[in-house]
């Protein structure tokens, strides 16, 4: 005589395999969201460079640091006001140096994505390049450098990105993560 169970076994098992095989093939969005384009996020980077403003003058009189400041509070709304909200940041550090803070727990493509969309609407809005620090951020203590953006001396239309690894706590020596990632900036044009 057949048991039933004898015959529901293999087949719930077979049924589970072919369901497990399709997820391995569904594509999944980013839990951030980020994969879709940060840069689509409102304001956009259209609608940045549009409400900024272009201001390729003297980067050190007045009028340059109201549009610094404009810009960074744009870029920080960007993140805070989307869903979901993601602790994200930025601060110039000088005449040719901008921090991108993020959280601690960001993904390092993550990071990627963000300094270079800093780079691209940094030029648009300054009219020149910006070398760009990436922090990460933690409560109660001050940001911790990571990484870099940095345009290569050979070709300035191609950056890298360098992440470190920090050994302790803010203010101690970094040592290399991982290999430098070069972008070029004319292949990035063209999609």
């Amino acid at each position: 005589m057949l048991r039933p169970w004898l015959v529901a076994i293999p087949l719930l098992g077979l049924a589970g395999a072919i369901l497990y095989l399709k997820t391995l093939h569904t594509n999944y969005e980013d839990a951030s969201g980020m994969d879709v384009g940060a840069s689509q996020w409102p304001p956009t980077s259209a609608e940045i460079v549009k409400l900024t403003g272009a201001n390729h003058s003297d980067p050190d009189n007045k009028q340059g640091n109201e549009t610094r400041n404009r810009y960074q509070t744009l870029y920080k709304n960007r993140y805070r006001k989307h869903t979901p909200e993601m602790a994200a940041g930025m601060r110039f550090a000088g005449r040719d140096t901008v921090d991108v803070l993020m959280p601690a727990r960001m993904e390092p493509w993550n990071m990627d994505r963000m300094a270079i969309q800093a780079y691209d609407e940094t030029e648009a809005v300054f009219g020149h390049r910006f070398k760009v620090d990436l922090y990460v951020t933690y409560i109660g203590l001050k940001p911790l450098k990571v990484g870099e953006l940095r345009p290569t001396a050979a070709n300035p239309n191609r950056i890298f990105i360098s992440h470190y690894k920090p050994r302790s706590l803010p203010g101690k020596p970094v040592r290399l993560l991982r290999q430098p990632i070069v972008h070029s900036l004319s292949e990035r044009s063209q999609k």
